[in-house]
């Protein structure tokens, strides 16, 4: 079977996006995160067994790791990541988009707190 330049490509979206489901459903995506590098070469070669046999099947494969390895670079960049240090345990880092996202929780919370802070009478 001759694979096409565009069933490969989402073919190998695919691939990865079910590979993030895949770890989202096994533990927190911060701590997966942290071991960014671990989980792509892990994918990557996981894929690649997956998908041999046909050299199309391994231009699939190629293709998955490399949306998996921008996928999980956007993620730690925008969301942050946790990782363990013996002494300290879980240490976050944030991202870009984590303290937003982080105070707008905090204003679901406690709604009244944060207009209250913003909206005083003189």
């Amino acid at each position: 079977m001759v694979v096409s330049f565009h069933l490969a490509l989402l073919l190998a979206l695919a691939l990865a996006i079910g590979f993030i489901t895949l770890l989202v459903k096994l533990g927190t995506l911060r701590k997966v995160l942290g071991y960014d590098a671990f989980v792509d070469v892990i994918g990557t070669l996981a894929f690649a067994w997956m998908m041999s046999g046909t050299l199309g099947g391994l231009v699939v494969a190629i293709m998955a790791g490399t949306f998996l390895s921008i996928i999980l670079l956007i993620l730690k960049r925008a969301i942050g990541y946790e990782r363990w240090f013996p002494r300290r345990g879980w240490v976050r880092f944030p991202g870009r988009l984590s303290t937003a996202f982080d105070a707008w929780a905090r204003r679901q919370k406690d709604p009244e707190a944060f207009f209250a802070h913003h909206h005083r009478r003189t």
